[in-house]
């Protein structure tokens, strides 16, 4: 390593500044090996601090001096990676298919490419990606996980569920047994769904198990219980503002309008320029019979750029009002 443990209290940028003249003086002195070295511990600090754009520029660099096949496909799934970071989703994939291209066989250049696919809705691409990494690696739980998740997107629900039972049995983790209570939950399979909940309960984050449970209530009508059960999940985590919002939603039906006021007072006033929120709050206002409050809400909710899915029910929301 380049940097001393004395250099810990420098800022990553200044970090990178000394990278970045070590790498500059390597190369005046025509020491490639040494240039190329820091190169590679530059790129590997910048990933890791979360400077994707600084990390994409040396792992190109890199890469541009055609090292060995190996090390090329490592870089290239690097370089993937960052590109995920950022959002290019169709460069990282280039980037996964050329580590792939030098090592056809490499677990984790197939698994990154499966999990992109899966992120712009190539499901179908994902599983056989997938597919392939269990077959390089049939004792790894991922590839199984990513399974069931793309064959739940693509609504094949017994696929998802066996997959998921297949994650479950090589690492027991709690977005496999989330994701099995989910497809349950979209066959109206209620109780089987709370079943697996209670079964993964043992190793679910607790807010999350509760979260998950109040919802499967909420579907069934039991009001009450959705409540108490996202109550528990918000004592468990107080960060988690989402619960905050369901519960604002049942409170008012289950006529504790107080404790509605209380949790639209703090969430309107932590989140002053959130459409969701005040979408909230316009259908709270309209079931309340306050039809103006209501109004308010609604054409806040349009001045702040909603998404689309929030856009379509505030505008049927202000349709009622009319």
């Amino acid at each position: 390593m380049l940097m001393s443990s004395a250099a810990w209290s420098v800022t990553p940028a200044e970090r990178m500044d000394q990278w970045k003249d070590a790498i500059n003086r390597a190369s005046e002195a025509g020491n490639l090996e040494r240039t190329q070295a820091y190169r590679r511990e530059l790129a590997d600090y910048a990933a890791s601090v979360g400077d994707h754009v600084e990390a994409v520029r040396q792992y190109e660099l890199l890469l541009a001096l055609r090292p060995r096949r190996r090390e090329r496909a490592l870089l290239f799934d690097k370089l993937g990676q960052q590109r995920e970071a950022l959002k290019n989703f169709q460069s990282a994939i280039s980037a996964y298919q050329d580590a792939l291209h030098d090592e056809r066989n490499s677990f984790e250049a197939n698994l990154d490419l499966a999990r992109v696919y899966s992120k712009v809705d190539l499901n179908s691409r994902a599983i056989q990606m997938y597919k392939k990494c269990v077959s390089v690696n049939p004792r790894d739980m991922r590839p199984y996980m990513g399974m069931g998740d793309a064959y739940s997107h693509l609504g094949y629900v017994a696929k998802a569920i066996d997959s998921y039972k297949k994650a479950i049995a090589i690492k027991p983790a709690p977005e496999a047994y989330l994701g099995m209570a989910d497809c349950y939950a979209r066959e109206g399979d209620i109780p089987h769904a709370t079943g697996i909940l209670l079964q993964g309960k043992a190793v679910l984050p607790q807010a999350e198990y509760d979260v998950r449970l109040g919802d499967l209530y909420h579907k069934l009508g039991d009001l009450k219980r959705a409540s108490i059960s996202w109550e528990s999940a918000l004592a468990a985590d107080a960060q988690r503002d989402d619960v905050r919002l369901k519960l604002a939603m049942i409170y008012d039906r289950l006529d504790r309008r107080a404790d509605t006021d209380k949790m639209l007072k703090r969430l309107l006033s932590q989140y002053p320029d959130s459409p969701l929120v005040h979408f909230v709050a316009a259908w709270i206002f309209m079931n309340r019979g306050d039809r103006e409050a209501s109004r308010r809400e609604s054409a806040r909710v349009r001045s702040l750029a909603p998404t689309e899915v929030v856009q379509h029910f505030n505008e049927r929301l202000l349709q009622l009002k009319q």
